[in-house]
């Protein structure tokens, strides 16, 4: 499966639209350099090719596996401490939001509480996300190959996806403290708090069917395209740009779903697994992009049934989503 995935984003059989990548915030031109050209066609070979990427394969799945046992342990070890310990743990297994009530109570500073956040969706990012950008990185990581010290400009292009995710993660839980602190302040929302989830999946919902979505799908799902149209060098400092780039077309393309997990109350395991696969689908499947307006459909129809049918543990959910993750979320 993961060959055909592959395969089948490399080959392209389709061109890009050219609006795609402007839509999606990313302006420039394709690549003029032949030698650069012949680089990135050269990459996207090796890339095709099963012996030649399987060394790559390796190491990208064991990331993706490495952080997904880190969150699994971290959110299954979690319920079982307190303090600083606890929202550690938590927040490295995906509960970041378990940070709002130690910064709200002055248990934690501010400054100890982003790190965390920083930390947590760094590792968030590689279990959900570099499943769903496999083809993209595995022919970066063959282009840049063709070039000396590719190992750097690699590290270099994945630092600079995961500094785009950490940066978002960062926004979302200091909007997140916002939320939390008007509902304490604010009654009305402290008692029908699933506004707040019905909130995040409408406003999923509707990003499902707006064309910029469409147009930043579209640029995560083309990596030749993208490739020939921004690659520059392998040298660490465009490699870092170029991971950013790719990591502002993913971001485009799945803000949404993140911020329901972060506005859902928990972020508990089921959640994660389910909206992981829904990213994976529409990014690397060939049908990937049909799926689009269900899912929205799916998500509106959900987020009326949290509306009108969450009101009653409202405060109770409000309640444990801003203190503390229980031991049933985290499974």
């Amino acid at each position: 499966m993961v060959s055909n995935l592959i395969n089948g984003s490399i080959g392209e059989s389709a061109p890009e639209p050219p609006d795609a990548h402007a839509a999606c915030h990313s302006t420039g031109t394709a690549t003029a350099d032949p030698k650069v050209t012949a680089t990135v066609r050269t990459g996207a070979a090796d890339a095709a090719d099963r012996d030649k990427r399987r060394p790559i394969l390796v190491g990208l799945f064991g990331l993706a596996g490495f952080a997904w046992i880190l969150t699994i342990v971290a959110s299954l070890v979690a319920p079982n401490t307190s303090g600083g310990t606890f929202a550690t743990l938590a927040a490295i297994g995906g509960h970041s939001h378990a940070l709002t009530a130690d910064v709200g109570s002055g248990g934690m500073a501010l400054w100890v509480a982003l790190v965390l956040t920083a930390v947590s969706w760094i590792v968030m990012t590689v279990a959900m996300m570099l499943p769903s950008s496999i083809a993209m990185m595995t022919m970066f990581a063959a282009t840049a190959k063709r070039g000396p010290r590719w190992k750097r400009s690699y590290a270099s292009f994945i630092g600079g996806y995961l500094a785009v995710w950490s940066a978002a993660g960062i926004a979302a839980f200091l909007f997140s403290l916002g939320v939390a602190w008007i509902g304490e302040t604010w009654t009305w929302l402290g008692e029908h708090w699933q506004v707040v989830p019905a909130a995040a999946l409408a406003a999923a919902a509707l990003w499902q069917l707006t064309p910029l979505k469409d147009a930043c799908l579209k640029a995560c799902r083309t990596p030749l395209s993208f490739m020939m149209q921004h690659f520059k060098s392998t040298k660490p400092g465009p490699s870092f740009m170029l991971g950013a780039r790719h990591g502002k077309h993913c971001f485009g393309c799945c803000w949404a779903l993140m911020l329901v997990m972060v506005f859902f109350g928990t972020a508990h395991l089921v959640t994660m697994g389910v909206l992981a696969l829904i990213m994976l689908v529409e990014k690397a499947a060939p049908w990937g992009d049909r799926l689009v307006r269900p899912i929205g459909v799916a998500l509106a129809l959900a987020a009326v049934a949290v509306l009108f049918l969450g009101g009653q543990s409202g405060g109770e959910h409000h309640h444990h989503a801003a203190v503390a993750v229980s031991s049933d979320a985290v499974r």
